[in-house]
């Protein structure tokens, strides 16, 4: 049922102008090669829309309805709470149609910082901010 093909020649067009034609530069720029090798430190961008698993969205869900005391479980679920669900309507709906207001902000102070970023705590220490004394240095 198969013909082997034929190669013919085409011919050039004569109606269109080489110049007009657009020749594609299939390499990159030195400045999108740069882009593209940033180091993996760089800050991420705020748009974008981080994905959260379901291992992460039940963990946040046991750890607000119920009286969990494991450190890791509460840690993991302050850090999903204020770096994936920080002004979403599933956090709106956490705090206020489920009452858990109060203890997603006991979470985020007993775990994170202002900017976010976890705090150094020994297992099992509660935490203290030790006042500063200027009379100890001078």
């Amino acid at each position: 049922h198969s013909e082997p093909l034929v190669r013919e020649p085409i011919e050039e067009d004569e109606e269109i102008n080489p110049e007009d034609v657009v020749q594609e530069n299939k390499g990159l720029t030195k400045e999108e090669k740069e882009e593209l090798m940033a180091p993996v430190g760089a800050e991420p961008d705020p748009d974008f829309n981080t994905a959260m698993t379901f291992e992460e969205m039940n963990n946040v869900v046991e750890v607000l309805t119920s009286a969990t005391r494991d450190e890791q479980k509460a840690f993991r679920a302050s850090m999903t709470i204020y770096h994936k669900l920080s002004g979403t309507e599933i956090l709106n709906l956490l705090e206020n149609e489920i009452g858990c207001q109060h203890k997603i902000g006991h979470l985020l102070n007993e775990y994170l910082d202002e900017a976010g970023n976890p705090l150094l705590r020994r297992r099992g220490t509660p935490k203290k901010k030790e006042v500063f004394d200027i009379g100890k240095f001078v």
